[in-house]
Order: C-alpha cells, then sequence, then structure tokens
C-alpha cells in the first residue's frame, strides 16, 4: 500500500469513526455531538476574547461565567468568557435577552 492510499485510508477510518461517536443516530439526545458543540463555542469565544486583549492592552481576562443556550438540540452550558472592564462580549452569542433564532441554528 502505497503512502498516500495508507493516508486515505486512516483518514477514513477516522472520520467514520468520529461520525459515529459525535453523530450516531442510536441517541436521540447525542450527548457527545452536545459536549463537541459546548466545548467549540467555548474555544471560540476564548480565542475571540485572546484576539481582543492583544487589541485592547489596558484590559485584562476576568475569568467566565456560565450560560445556557437554548438551541433545538437543547441547552448548551458553555463558560462566555469576560474582561475586567466588561466591554467585550462574544460575537458569536446572541443579543441579550434575545432567543437563538434560525440564523443561529444554521452557523451552529
Amino acid at each position: 500500500m502505497d503512502k498516500n492510499t495508507y493516508y486515505e485510508t486512516v483518514k477514513n477510518m477516522a472520520v467514520e469513526k468520529v461520525l459515529n461517536q459525535y453523530c450516531s443516530d442510536s441517541d436521540p439526545s447525542r450527548p457527545a455531538l452536545k459536549k463537541l458543540l459546548e466545548d467549540l463555542l467555548d474555544w471560540f469565544m476564548l480565542s475571540e476574547r485572546q484576539i481582543y486583549l492583544l487589541k485592547n492592552e489596558n484590559d485584562k481576562g476576568n475569568g467566565f461565567y456560565d450560560r445556557k443556550l437554548g438551541t433545538p438540540m437543547g441547552n448548551l452550558e458553555i463558560s462566555v468568557p469576560r474582561t475586567r472592564t466588561g466591554d467585550f462580549r462574544p460575537h458569536i452569542l446572541p443579543e441579550p435577552y434575545k432567543r437563538v433564532d434560525e440564523s443561529y441554528t444554521d452557523l451552529l
């Protein structure tokens, strides 16, 4: 087996395992997919805060607050990063006091 064929075989096996674990139809609640989405949102927001802090050197990170985000998959429990000044708000979150709409669901 040549190197390219071997790589494609390993890649396809890995993709199949991930899809089976995170997108299995056998469990309608899909806890693994829910956890994956929570982790992706957490990392996305944390990365966004790091970029914000690079541009705003007078501000500092100030921990996180927990929030439930309602989605068609159920509530996602996320940790929203904050800053000392309170001027940072992750763009991925819906507007304050608004529910998740169809465009947000499409984004996820």
